[in-house]
């Protein structure tokens, strides 16, 4: 007899039933609880505070330590918690909302710590998730917080069997109590039951079988942290720079380069980024993907002829490591992501961003080589030395041919006067022939790409 995530915590509501599932339960070694609506009541303020955690340290990226930090009341003026307040950036055109916490680990006793939580339009009244979880739990808790006078948002609830009354059922806030209530709340609220045995990516065999197995009781609080650093990387490549120096101010656009003075939290970043090539390397040396650019074949045949021969034989778990230890070997490391392509920096000299730049010699005297982000285009890295680009990089390529030769052709059907579109038609034809190219190079259908061509072109002949 088995349940899926949660179920148990519907068995209360009838106490005859629970005895008799109690009873076949315990002939097959399981348990079914009863439970009582006070129970259930402090099971309830527990997932909701649970998942405030959540929100906040998924979307800020703070270690545990820091959420236990976070300080509770609110600002009458601002209606805001007293732990955020907002700067207007350096440009003046956005409003920066900046959480202060007690930073703890590398330091012999605890500082304030700044993190940038979110960031709206100047004017505007959105308030960032982070900021709301944060508002949900000092409400909640507050009457809690009273019976023990501390000012931490968070404390832990020890009372049975329900809410405490007095100060002996609450005790100041841990990150073993913030961690058990974080499994509690995955185990119940998410279903990880469907989940398959292996991994789309796999690093190796049937690992997602404890996770199906444990409900997810197997999750650490760190992994919030890494899956925000993997997310930003993953939208937008851009933020690497700022995510590498400065690990919780989320992008530039935050920044505005006005809160750039505290460099940690460099190694999560760095080691995101590992895992990303690792797999890389080892679906290419598995046979399981190519590569086109002018730096595509030759990266591939380097890690067909050095990784591929490591790995044969050895299982998921062993070739996934022997992968992430030839990456940094092999100087792999250093690659940055777009939807277009993978930037291998080989060097400043064969980077065609810095040479559109003219920063070839300044690059080449930074301790870590990165691309220059002004002049990168899709064009511009497409024919570059050190670029990259693969298969999962296809869908961009499809639609920049399908935009490139329907800019082109659109005017066939308006029978607008073409004297002045030739530059234009110029450049969507290169576009669009440079495109073409590196969709064969992957295997695409370019018959495929050019009904969808026709198909926005009759669109915009019934529109007209």
């Amino acid at each position: 007899m088995g349940y899926r995530a949660g179920m148990e915590y519907f068995l209360h509501a009838c106490p005859n039933m629970n005895a008799v599932l109690s009873e076949r339960a315990r002939l097959k070694g399981l348990k079914c609880p009863f439970i009582s609506t006070t129970v259930r009541l402090l099971q309830l303020t527990k997932a909701i505070c649970s998942a405030a955690h959540i929100v906040v340290q998924g979307t800020v990226g703070l270690r545990i330590s820091e959420v236990c930090g976070l300080k509770a009341g609110i600002d009458e003026s601002t209606g805001l918690p007293r732990c955020v307040h907002i700067r207007d950036s350096v440009t003046g055109f956005a409003e920066v909302f900046v959480l202060t916490t007690n930073l703890s680990k590398t330091e012999e006793t605890p500082r304030k710590e700044e993190w940038t939580i979110g960031s709206r339009p100047k004017g505007a009244d959105h308030i960032p998730p982070a900021v709301q979880a944060i508002l949900v739990v000092d409400r909640l808790l507050a009457p809690y917080r009273k019976l023990i006078g501390t000012d931490d948002l968070f404390v832990t609830l020890v009372a049975k069997p329900g809410l405490p009354k007095t100060r002996s059922g609450v005790g100041l806030v841990t990150a073993d109590f913030l961690q058990s209530d974080l499994r509690a709340f995955i185990a119940e609220w998410v279903d990880l039951s469907d989940l398959p045995d292996d991994a789309a990516q796999k690093t190796m065999d049937r690992e997602l079988v404890p996770w199906r197995e444990s409900h997810g009781r197997i999750l650490k609080s760190h992994q919030w942290r890494k899956s925000f650093a993997h997310f930003v990387y993953m939208v937008d490549p851009m933020m690497l720079p700022v995510l590498q120096a400065h690990f919780h101010h989320v992008s530039i656009a935050m920044t505005d380069g006005g809160y750039l003075n505290n460099v940690i939290q460099i190694e999560d970043m760095n080691d995101i980024k590992r895992q990303k090539v690792a797999s890389i390397a080892l679906e290419i040396a598995r046979g399981g993907s190519e590569l086109a650019g002018r730096n595509g074949e030759g990266l591939q045949e380097k890690i067909l002829r050095e990784l591929g021969p490591e790995i044969e034989g050895e299982s998921t778990e062993a070739a996934y490591q022997s992968a992430f230890i030839y990456v940094e070997e092999a100087g792999l490391h250093r690659m940055f992501f777009e939807p277009y392509g993978i930037c291998g920096a080989k060097s400043a000299s064969e980077m065609a961003c810095h040479k559109e730049a003219g920063t070839e010699d300044l690059a080449r005297w930074r301790p870590d080589l990165v691309p220059n982000y002004s002049t990168r285009t899709p064009s511009l890295c497409a024919g570059c030395p050190s670029f990259a680009i693969a298969r999962w990089n296809l869908p961009f390529w499809e639609e920049r041919y399908v935009e490139s030769v329907f800019a082109v052709r659109q005017y066939e059907v308006v029978k607008m006067d073409m004297t002045y579109m030739d530059r234009p038609n110029e450049l969507m034809r290169a576009r669009a022939k440079q495109s073409a190219a590196l969709c064969r190079k992957l295997g695409a259908d370019i018959s495929e790409l050019d009904l969808r061509v026709e198909i926005k072109l009759e669109e915009l002949r019934h529109a007209s």
